[in-house]
């Protein structure tokens, strides 16, 4: 069995449905690549009158540069950057760091970077993109138990693994349209990975819901972008 299939087993064992494989991407990059190699020509083309030996390979950096640019551009950068996340210090949020690697090798995924939020009231966020990260508000990190921190990261790389932080963010970065509403199922994914609902209860508790432009990245938030606090928590005292 190839790597990726039990990888998705391993996903679907924990409640985690896998991202779906689609040709579409394939598609629109050869069109992309098409439309860009295009483009590049006729600008060579004017640029150098005409020169027909020099068009092609000034036509190939052009069209290059710009893949690279896109290709490398990290959705999650940038709202990463308005809270000004950071790595941790050395020795820092140790127990945040040892939760997130062993999470993550339950679930069969690379770990995210691990990122620190100096201020603001507890809570999590997290960015999908070229490379997924977690970043953790230092109060978060300071003041939750190891069953808070170990449910509230289980709902952050839950996310991850079904690839909704990555639509989540490219959305919020790129695109008019409004990311799914966040909340209960993703708790029952949460939930699956821990086997354990009071810690991913007090988890909320302790949080203050995030609001603004991008409230949907957080694990607590307000309406629209959240279900309330309170039917979350009240959702998971049945489970």
């Amino acid at each position: 069995m190839s790597g990726m299939k039990q990888r998705d087993l391993q996903l679907k064992d924990w409640g985690v449905a896998p991202p779906k494989n689609s040709m579409w991407p394939v598609w629109a990059g050869m069109v992309g690549a098409a439309a860009i190699g295009g483009v590049s020509f006729l600008v060579a083309f004017r640029l150098l009158n005409g020169q027909w030996s020099l068009v092609s390979p000034v036509a190939f950096i052009l069209g290059w540069l710009i893949v690279s640019a896109v290709r490398f551009r990290d959705p999650g950068k940038r709202w990463l950057k308005v809270h000004s996340a950071r790595p941790p210090a050395s020795g820092e949020a140790a127990r945040l760091m040892n939760v997130v690697r062993g999470l993550s090798d339950d679930l069969g995924i690379p770990a995210p970077r691990v990122l620190i939020i100096d201020g603001g009231p507890p809570n999590l966020m997290v960015t999908g993109g070229r490379r997924a990260a977690v970043a953790v508000r230092k109060s978060f990190a300071e003041e939750a138990s190891r069953t808070e921190t170990e449910a509230a990261v289980a709902f952050c790389l839950g996310r991850i693994a079904s690839g909704e932080a990555r639509r989540t963010t490219a959305l919020l970065t790129g695109s008019p349209m409004r990311p799914q509403r966040v909340g209960l199922s993703l708790d029952v994914v949460a939930v699956s990975i821990t086997r354990y609902p009071p810690g991913l209860i007090k988890a909320l508790e302790r949080c203050e819901p995030a609001t603004g432009r991008d409230a949907a990245l957080w694990f607590c938030g307000a309406p629209p972008t959240h279900d309330e606090a309170s039917e979350r928590i009240e959702a998971l005292a049945d489970l």
